[in-house]
């Protein structure tokens, strides 16, 4: 737990020019089929055409990813960033109001506890033992549907931000 204390070390708003304003959604994972990036795509589609302010940041790379450098012409909302260190990541779950797990397959996801760890609610499909972490405020386990998702994420970014990142004390237990 001692990689969560003192952040963000950094300033990643800063580092990957994102909004100082808006809130960040945030997927973290291989760009791969069982990732499912194109769930967490269509579901923040539909998120802008409901919130007026709001960034999705995508950190990964892979296969998937192909039409992404596309997209982010289209979608001023969409960030990508296909690689980031560890210790960057950390510090922008610590700027992110909500991460994204989309996956159709995972055992116990890392980017799961390091975001609990971090305090930052989950919206997650029923993958690998999400279930057991997962509660209302801290996370929610959805379908693996857009509404699904953009419900759920649009319920976390209208959490007071004081709420946000407070680690869930059964979780450091």
């Amino acid at each position: 737990l001692s990689d969560f204390e003192g952040r963000p070390r950094g300033n990643p708003r800063t580092e990957w020019s994102l909004d100082p304003q808006k809130p960040i959604v945030l997927f973290v994972g291989r760009l791969s089929p069982e990732k499912n990036v194109s769930l967490f795509l269509s579901a923040c589609e539909r998120l802008a055409s409901e919130v007026d302010a709001f960034q999705a940041v995508v950190v990964g790379e892979g296969p998937e990813g192909a039409g992404l450098p596309e997209m982010l012409r289209a979608r001023p909302w969409l960030h990508w960033i296909p690689r980031a260190y560890r210790d960057r990541v950390l510090d922008l779950m610590f700027a992110s109001s909500a991460l994204a797990i989309c996956s159709s397959y995972e055992g116990l996801p890392t980017v799961l506890m390091e975001a609990l760890g971090a305090g930052l609610p989950v919206v997650s499909t029923d993958v690998g033992r999400s279930r057991e972490f997962l509660r209302d405020p801290t996370g929610f386990i959805v379908d693996a549907d857009p509404r699904a998702f953009s419900d759920a994420l649009q319920r976390i970014l209208a959490l007071d931000p004081a709420m946000l990142h407070r680690a869930d004390p059964e979780v450091r237990k």
